[in-house]
């Protein structure tokens, strides 16, 4: 597998890394896009990707703004500055998607959106899901709109305040505080495999409280996608499967997987498909059974392009 490292010129200017993982043989099959999640960054993905890469395909992974190696400074760690950076994000995304596509014309491209990726995911096929061959969802769920609203409401006049770049340790609890109710050690939520859970830890481009300029932007885009005329822009033929742990708290533990799943239903979109993984936590790529995980994924990318 070659892994090249790079950066794209975004819209506004910005330049934003991504890795590009490739076959040797150059031969690609399928592209997939990773979208990564909240407090965490596109690297933690290598293995997934160079499994992947083993059964045919190129995969791209972008950090989002305030993550990995776009942050040049430590204040600007979980720092949403602008009001708008949610869909700026989600413009992003689209870049290397064009990406992609250029660089592999006529192969497949699916997008694979983990937790807070799997949300700019959501977003980004209300907008552009015309050329995707498929939508991979992981670690998803579904937030109540009313409480949305009070979160932002609650960030907008930190923002106003005590400034864009202030640590929201009030958004942070109410966010995540209950997620690791009842473990010994601090995130085990996230998955099964101590190891995983350790390198969280020492690695300085994961975890950490966020912004309430963050907090702001980001339930701005939950409430977004929480609405149905957003939802039925997306091609109607666009084939989604969402994957979870049973006993992911961001999912509320399948239920609010569930609810996803029949809010699109709702809306229209007709080759839908979902999986709960017994006693799995959150980040199910990362879990004691990935290897069950990366298989479903590929036997799913393999049946779409069978299908045509």
């Amino acid at each position: 597998m070659k892994v090249i490292e790079n950066w794209l010129r975004a819209a506004d200017g910005q330049a934003i890394f991504y890795n590009e993982f490739l076959p040797d043989d150059e031969k690609v099959n399928f592209v997939v896009q990773i979208v990564h999640g909240m407090a965490e960054h596109s690297e933690r993905y290598t293995d997934f990707a160079g499994f992947l890469v083993s059964k045919g395909g190129a995969v791209y992974a972008s950090d989002h703004r305030g993550h990995g190696r776009n942050v040049l400074h430590p204040d600007d760690y979980g720092v949403w500055p602008e009001k708008k950076e949610w869909c700026t994000i989600v413009d992003d995304l689209k870049v290397l998607n064009d990406i992609s596509a250029k660089n592999h014309p006529g192969v497949p491209v699916f997008i694979l959106g983990h937790s807070m990726g799997s949300f700019f995911t959501r977003s980004f096929i209300s907008n552009y899901s015309l050329g995707l061959k498929g939508v991979i969802l992981t670690g998803t769920g579904s937030n109540p709109t009313v409480l949305l609203y009070i979160g932002c409401l609650i960030a907008k006049i930190q923002c106003f305040f005590s400034g864009v770049t202030r640590k929201s340790k009030l958004l942070d609890k109410m966010s995540f505080g209950s997620f690791n109710k009842g473990y010994e050690t601090p995130f085990q939520w996230l998955t099964r495999d101590q190891k995983i859970v350790d390198e969280y830890i020492a690695d300085p481009k994961c975890g950490g409280i966020f912004s309430c300029s963050f907090y702001r932007g980001f339930m701005t885009g939950l409430i977004s996608i929480n609405k149905v005329k957003y939802a039925k822009k997306i091609s109607k033929e666009l084939p989604i499967l969402f994957l979870s742990g049973a006993n992911d708290p961001v999912g509320n533990y399948g239920k609010g997987v569930l609810q996803a799943v029949n809010f699109y239903k709702n809306a229209g979109i007709k080759h839908i498909e979902h999986k709960l993984y017994k006693d799995a936590r959150h980040e199910i790529l990362n879990e004691i059974n990935k290897e069950e995980v990366y298989q479903d994924v590929i036997d799913w990318i393999d049946k779409i392009n069978a299908d045509g």
